[in-house]
């Protein structure tokens, strides 16, 4: 779970921040209830139907509360996962060690944990996993080109 690092921590970060978290935490438990009904959540083999999961996961854990909450987006104006982001699309960008990342995809990683995929801003053909705890500075971004 994320922890607030400031108590008084309330602003759009820190909840999109934890609407991530809690979207991971949701597909983290689904795992074992997929692989016995055989669809495949690994990094590599996954297919349509835990692309499907993924997707509905995500909007329904972050997209729709950042429209619903901020009243500014439609969902349909968001980036799919693991599609190369489109010009005039919503994504969720965030910082780690000082560099921007969008976030690309929801995986499960080599250890079997589910983490962010993410493409770096200035560099979409350099995709990095990581922690949604390594990761900062949350917010929404439109691409312009």
């Amino acid at each position: 779970m994320v922890k607030r690092t400031n108590e008084n921590d309330t602003g759009s970060d820190f909840r999109i921040k934890m609407q991530v978290a809690l979207a991971l935490d949701c597909l983290q438990t689904m795992i074992p209830f997929c692989d016995k009904a055989g669809i495949v959540s690994n990094f590599l083999d996954a297919y349509d139907e835990w692309e499907i999961l993924t997707q509905a996961v995500f909007n329904a854990f972050v997209v729709y509360p950042v429209c619903d909450e901020t009243g500014l987006y439609s969902p349909n104006e968001f980036q799919k996962l693991g599609y190369v982001p489109k010009p005039r699309k919503y994504l969720i960008k965030f910082t780690n060690l000082g560099q921007e990342y969008f976030i690309y995809d929801l995986v499960k990683d080599k250890s079997s944990q589910m983490v962010i995929e993410a493409i770096k801003k200035d560099n979409f053909s350099e995709i990095i996993c990581m922690n949604v705890e390594h990761c900062h500075e949350f917010d929404v971004y439109k691409l312009n080109s």
